[in-house]
């Protein structure tokens, strides 16, 4: 292992025995508590950085609210601390309880105001972590104007592959009705969703691949512009709900149970 993949992996370790300290005591706060581990470990990964990037607790409110903790280059530090009035340009942190799920604290109204205002956000419940930025723009070839100026829908990527271990765990009796394969959709070359069924990918309404017919809109040249995490968010929860609908149309057929 290289010197920098050591130091990595040292912090990591040292995050988790932090973790699992202050919980076992049992005296502290659900997010707070968890500020100095979090803060100490992005200070261990920012020194291993060129330029360094360091982590400063408890930011001022700049306009969108108080984000928990800043993520600030070399140069905008002067002594130790931020220099007055800069924005930390390497992103914001939102810190929840680790009980919190962290998708849906992504696409809240909190996390959507630091989005606007630092373009960055990671969201972590300490154990979750999702970064939130421009990432979001769909430019896998989903879509494109056609020579009418309709939207047509394009090939897209969808990278088909078996269930893991945990996956299977966790559809558990729903796989013979969502199937035994899954697909990972890719937004771009960096983001993705993972872990869509194969039936509900397949899912067809008015002859239309839901999912993909509603990608095909959201292609950066048709949309122009990325997506926000509420729009992330909706595209899983359609997913979810399309379960849903094939779940319950599988009961009611076994069950030959076809009342209202």
């Amino acid at each position: 292992m290289t010197k920098t993949t050591i130091q990595v992996k040292k912090a990591v370790e040292i995050y988790f025995n932090d973790l699992q300290r202050i919980r076992t005591l049992g005296g502290g706060t659900g997010e707070r508590s968890f500020y100095g581990p979090l803060a100490n470990l992005l200070n261990a990964i920012g020194d291993t950085l060129k330029p360094k990037v360091s982590c400063v607790i408890e930011l001022a409110d700049q306009g969108a609210g108080h984000p928990d903790l800043g993520l600030y280059a070399a140069r905008q530090m002067q002594k130790g601390r931020p220099r007055e009035g800069q924005i930390p340009e390497c992103g914001v942190i939102e810190v929840k309880p680790a009980g919190d799920d962290t998708w849906m604290v992504a696409a809240g109204d909190q996390v959507s105001r630091y989005w606007e205002r630092y373009r960055l956000v990671l969201v972590t419940n300490t154990h979750d972590f999702i970064l939130v930025g421009d990432d979001f723009a769909v430019t896998a070839g989903w879509g494109h104007f056609g020579s009418s100026g309709a939207v047509m829908p394009g090939k897209g990527r969808a990278i088909e592959r078996d269930c893991t271990r945990d996956e299977r765990i966790a559809l558990g009796d729903a796989i013979p009705t969502l199937g035994e394969s899954t697909f990972d959709i890719y937004l771009n070359d960096r983001a993705y969703w993972r872990n869509i069924p194969a039936a509900i990918w397949d899912y067809k309404l008015g002859g239309y691949q839901v999912l993909k017919k509603w990608l095909s809109y959201r292609e950066h040249k048709v949309l122009e512009r990325a997506l926000s995490p509420e729009e992330v968010q909706y595209f899983a929860d359609t997913a979810r709900r399309i379960g849903a609908i094939l779940l319950m149309k599988a009961r009611v057929q076994n069950t030959g149970n076809y009342g209202a």
